[in-house]
């Protein structure tokens, strides 16, 4: 990782409110293209800076969360497929994982003075967990996520 990659990732430590300093900060100190592409990372609203939090100060919770992700995604294409799977274990670990993270979330955002929605929390986690391609560099989010949708189950030929 370089030098202007782990700084970029300390801006998204940061607590939301010195986000947008910190980053003017970070900008002024560089020059050309690293300058330009600092002054352009977007402020994280408050649901993915919560969700960044998780990823950067409770790493536990986000792995368990994306693994579970991935464990669900897997019985479901298996049971497509025909093959055994226990997609109902899957989901219900998955939403155990979900939430232990919107706890993690809430937690690390109370000291901020911040809180979040538990639902905008949930949704955000859930569609970070099962999106088949990542949405942003982990613990840097910065816009709400959507669920994904039947692109999801492309190239799966279920069975008759």
């Amino acid at each position: 990782m370089s030098a202007l990659e782990a700084k970029i990732d300390d801006l998204y430590r940061q607590p939301l409110n010195d986000f947008t300093s910190a980053r003017n900060a970070l900008a002024k100190s560089l020059t050309g293209a690293d300058a330009q592409r600092v002054r352009a990372l977007a402020k994280p609203t408050i649901v993915p800076w919560a969700v960044n939090q998780v990823y950067w100060r409770a790493r536990a919770a986000y792995d368990r969360l994306m693994k579970s992700g991935e464990r669900l995604l897997t019985a479901q294409i298996a049971a497509l497929e025909g093959r055994p799977a226990d997609v109902r274990a899957a989901s219900e670990a998955h939403r155990r994982a979900i939430a232990d993270a919107v706890a993690e979330a809430e937690r690390l955002a109370a000291p901020a003075g911040s809180k979040p929605s538990p639902d905008a929390l949930a949704r955000t986690l859930e569609a970070l967990s099962l999106a088949t391609s990542a949405p942003a560099a982990p613990g840097r989010l910065t816009g709400a996520l959507q669920p994904a949708g039947f692109e999801a189950l492309a190239g799966i030929t279920p069975k008759a």
